[in-house]
């Protein structure tokens, strides 16, 4: 068992650290400050630091608008929309409301309007509710601006159908079709395949990565209604700026994975640095590979290329796709205060608002209290900020590529 004693009388001192304040740079970085708390349920925790989704989701806000409205609707129909892997729902308030809005407009109060939200069983509902009963601080709610919405949850995986069959009319999904079924293997010295220097393991990542977007893809036809519509925002791991659906004729690609490489890499080298010092096992370590993938365009599109596919078989078609830069919130926040230690912290909560519950699974099976977990995982964010503040111009000053998917049901 790894020595929590050191975890204990590191936190807030971090005399054992591996990964010190050991460059200078014209930000001039303070030393990080004891983590926060972490809250997992019922204080919107993950909307309250993950910022990073905001921008992409006014990006795709106009688009899924049109997609409602491109949807057909009959008098006395319930207009059914989902939200696959919502996390506490505070981040898409503003897309569903902007949708429930239009609904209004086209049909009135008389259309009634259905609202599912889909994650794992132990996901933040309670959060959700609170956001949406305005208990807690969050844009405007549509439950309690409109009349005749309702709201259910749902704990199946995405993986599995979720709904009736023909009974979605509009889905969203929102960075989170990039996380796996499953994790098909550890990875040697990284936490995100595409840094493993294994080819063998990149591959098997590649392989799940390939069978579960036609799975998830699969399951969606199953749910969506004659007409309905599919919006996705999902990271890329390759970029084509000719913006073309045709594989045949793109060209001139670049890599988004070496822009965001930065903080993963720090991810691994602190959870590393914190086995060199006991406080992990050597097994904690290995175990600590993201279930994720970050899929190419022509990955993403593949499903949709050919009138064979399954895919396309089960009534899907690729409506659009556009690829979109955008600046992570903390290089906005850097460049516009200068403040290396805000930036850091920023960064750091934002990791640890969808990060905690990845790195609590792997010491869960192990000889840890409650408190002991909880102190590693502080330690952990701790040090972690403490890397990003040793050069925030390489960990922080990063952008990241998005796809913007519509997917229609023929």
């Amino acid at each position: 068992m790894a020595s929590v004693q050191a975890v204990v009388y590191g936190v807030g001192l971090d005399p054992t650290s591996t990964t010190a304040n050991k460059s200078t740079n014209k930000f001039y970085p303070p030393k990080a400050a004891v983590q926060t708390e972490y809250i997992g349920s019922g204080a919107g925790y993950f909307t309250s630091k993950f910022s990073i989704s905001e921008e992409s989701i006014k990006f795709i806000c106009p688009r899924a608008i049109e997609s409602v409205k491109s949807i057909p609707v009959k008098v006395g129909d319930t207009f059914t929309i989902a939200e696959y892997g919502c996390a506490d729902g505070g981040t898409s308030m503003p897309l569903m409301y902007a949708c429930v809005k239009e609904l209004r407009n086209l049909y009135g109060n008389e259309l009634e309007v259905h609202i599912n939200y889909e994650d794992k069983p132990d996901n933040d509902f309670k959060s959700l509710f609170y956001f949406l009963q305005g208990l807690l601080p969050a844009p405007t709610s549509y439950l309690t601006d409109f009349p005749g919405v309702y709201v259910s949850t749902t704990g199946t995986n995405f993986y599995d159908q979720c709904f009736p069959s023909g009974f979605v009319n509009f889905g969203f999904c929102c960075f989170a079709a990039q996380w796996l079924s499953q994790k098909p293997c550890n990875l040697t010295k990284a936490v995100l395949h595409c840094l493993s220097e294994v080819p063998d393991e990149r591959n098997e990542f590649g392989k799940q990565a390939e069978k579960d977007w036609e799975r998830f893809l699969l399951m969606r036809a199953r749910e969506l209604s004659k007409g309905g519509r599919l919006a996705l925002i999902a990271p890329v791991s390759e970029v084509d700026y000719n913006n073309s659906t045709n594989i045949e004729t793109r060209t001139n690609f670049v890599r988004n994975t070496s822009s965001l490489s930065p903080l993963y890499s720090a991810m691994y080298k602190v959870w590393e640095g914190m086995a060199k010092d006991n406080i992990i096992t050597k097994y904690e370590l290995k175990e600590m590979t993201l279930p994720g993938y970050f899929r190419t365009q022509e990955e993403l599109t593949k499903p949709f290329m050919s009138d064979d596919s399954p895919v396309r078989k089960a009534g899907l078609t690729l409506v659009s796709v556009e690829i979109k830069e955008f600046p992570l919130p903390e290089k906005k926040l850097l460049l516009e205060t200068g403040d290396a230690k805000i930036a850091a912290r920023f960064m750091t909560e934002q990791t640890r608002a969808w990060s905690n519950s990845m790195f609590l699974s792997t010491l869960d099976g192990q000889p840890y209290s409650p408190e002991q977990k909880k102190d590693i995982l502080n330690q952990y964010f701790y040090r972690l900020e403490e890397e990003l503040l040793s050069s925030p111009e390489y960990y922080i000053l990063l952008t990241m590529w998005n796809a913007f998917i519509i997917i229609e049901k023929s």
